[in-house]
């Protein structure tokens, strides 16, 4: 596309694409991801309505546990957005090696994290105690803890590698793995929770295993996809070189860059995650309903949060060529298409009729 700025080659800033060419090289990037991001709230609306098959006491410990587990999660994922737009940066200014490099120690940065924060999923029945949660749900909530912690690692893994292909203006790979294994979720759930085709019935357990396993499958996925000799889009990115090696100064940027962002998702998150424990001091029926509302309203914030991350990738693109009219033009169609989508949403939202 005439708008890529690898083919525009590197540093330059005399470069001059239409409106109508960002808004096309936007969504074409913005599209996918947000499929992606659709179907991965599909999967935790799949298993809300599978623990709601388990009956309502489940449905409320699987809403809690959930809830905390995506706080994690969520936090972390925004800390590593960084690698995104540094990964575009570099892209943008035709340093393929400083792609796989910023790769790199963005994993190191994710294990780092997963470190602290897997042992800390698994100690938490003490601080539901004292928060006011119904001694019904948490030892339910805790069986699901301490085995969907597990797929934080994976989880934190394919965020960097997401972050990292999408920079490289490469996010229908994304979309194919993460709507497969979306399928595979629900497969497992069905299985693994209700005990059929030999194996036992686990209950929350079983939901929490099944996305376990989705999340590590969507990791190495996307790693093989990255690493198959084949892929000749990848090749001089050098993602294996050094891969053992702590490199201070890419890993410097990626921290310096990151903490505010998910120090700021952690505040706005917890908003979502001390209602949660409200709902939860107020009954387990109301903390049930809460999880079924809280996770329509994901499902339609994903697009928004897609489209903010091709507005990174944009931006981040047309920096590495220090093209500031066209930083100023991206910045205007993600916003505008941004804020249009979710205007419709709303008139739509005010003409869905109330029960």
């Amino acid at each position: 596309m005439k708008s890529d700025p690898l083919k525009s080659g590197p540093l330059k800033s005399n470069l001059r694409v239409t409106c109508r060419q960002e808004t096309q090289a936007f969504l074409t990037l913005a599209i996918p991801l947000a499929s992606a991001q659709v179907a991965q709230a599909l999967t935790g609306f799949v298993d809300t309505v599978m623990m709601g098959w388990l009956g309502q006491l489940p449905l409320a410990a699987g809403g809690l546990a959930a809830m905390v587990f995506s706080s994690f999660l969520l936090t972390g994922t925004s800390f590593l957005a960084s690698v995104s737009a540094l990964a575009a940066e570099a892209y943008g200014s035709g340093k393929p090696r400083y792609v796989g490099q910023i790769a790199r120690q963005g994993l190191w940065v994710a294990l780092l994290m997963a470190l602290v924060s897997i042992p800390a999923m698994g100690h938490l029945e003490g601080s539901l105690r004292s928060l006011g949660q119904d001694p019904l749900v948490i030892p339910l909530a805790h069986s699901y803890l301490v085995v969907v912690r597990w797929g934080l690692l994976p989880a934190l893994g394919f965020a960097v590698l997401r972050g990292t292909v999408s920079a490289i203006s490469s996010t229908r790979p994304i979309m194919v793995i993460v709507l497969g294994a979306t399928v595979l979720n629900g497969i497992g759930n069905y299985i693994l929770a209700f005990g059929k085709l030999g194996f036992p019935a686990m209950g929350l357990a079983g939901l929490a295993l099944a996305s376990v396993f989705a999340h590590w499958t969507m990791f190495l996925a996307l790693l093989a996809y990255l690493l198959w000799p084949g892929t000749q889009r990848f090749q001089g990115y050098d993602f294996c070189y050094r891969w053992y090696c702590l490199d201070l100064k890419p890993l410097g940027r990626i921290l310096h860059l990151g903490w505010p962002i998910g120090v700021a998702t952690f505040w706005e998150h917890g908003l979502f995650t001390v209602m949660t424990f409200w709902m939860g001091i107020l009954g387990t029926a109301v903390l049930a309903a809460n999880q079924i509302a809280l996770q329509t309203v994901v499902v339609i914030f994903m697009v928004p949060l897609a489209f903010s991350q091709g507005a990174t990738i944009r931006v981040g693109q047309w920096l590495g060529q220090r093209n500031w009219p066209q930083i100023r033009q991206a910045a205007v169609v993600s916003v505008g298409l941004t804020t249009g989508f979710m205007g419709l949403v709303a008139i739509a939202s005010s003409f869905t009729p109330k029960p």
